[in-house]
């Protein structure tokens, strides 16, 4: 880890500034692949973020065992996610987001992934179609069936209104005990929860009906 990176780490903003003016190479990469900007769109302030960005770093260099990009790790962020993913894409262009990692996840399925509704809707502002249809190299799962699988109800809400295709099935090799599933599966299956739910007096009908208008 180089001394930039380890500043991004902590979060250091004056050790950060007083790195750049001294000539460090911004882009030098650690032994997964990873670089100062990488390092800051985990750890570091949005501040930090946006002085790398200035500095010109570079956020398509891809990182760790999947191969991603800034952006890819900005939908993992615990904090500010949205504003780093817009700075991001000021500078790396909306057709980034279609770009996928080793396993074929774009930014999208990442958000989904970990339950990032307002970095969902930030990256359906453009190439919604083209997002909604991409698929992940495993099971084929779109971000729909991604959100699905994670009873993300509102995140799911947000995809059909944005025309996804709840028809859609996995089309790749699943493990022989999971059958395939269109959107429509993972609905019923949560459906039926709700209602066992109610029948324990764990859910009231009032919040199951509204849980199953999910348009």
């Amino acid at each position: 880890m180089t001394p930039l990176m380890q500043a991004c780490r902590e979060d250091n903003t004056t050790e950060v500034d007083k790195l750049i003016k001294a000539g460090i190479n911004i882009d030098e990469i650690d032994a997964e692949g990873r670089t100062a900007l990488f390092y800051s769109i985990t750890f570091s302030s949005l501040t930090i973020v946006k002085t790398l960005l200035s500095a010109n770093a570079d956020p398509f260099i891809v990182a760790g065992l999947y191969e991603r990009n800034c952006l890819h790790q900005a939908c993992k962020r615990a904090k500010n996610a949205v504003e780093v993913v817009q700075l991001l894409l000021q500078v790396m262009g909306d057709v980034t987001k279609l770009e996928q990692d080793k396993a074929g996840f774009i930014a999208l399925h990442l958000a989904v992934s970990t339950g990032k509704q307002d970095v969902c809707r930030e990256l359906l502002s453009t190439h919604s179609k083209e997002q909604l249809h991409a698929i992940t190299r495993d099971y084929g799962d779109t971000a729909l069936h991604l959100a699905a699988r994670r009873k993300e109800l509102n995140i799911i809400r947000l995809l059909v209104q944005a025309e996804a295709n709840i028809n859609q099935i996995n089309v790749t090799t699943m493990p022989r005990n999971q059958k395939r599933k269109s959107i429509t599966n993972y609905i019923e299956e949560l459906m039926e929860k709700w209602i066992a739910k109610v029948k324990a007096g764990e859910l009231s009908c009032k919040r199951a009906a509204e849980l199953c208008c999910i348009p």
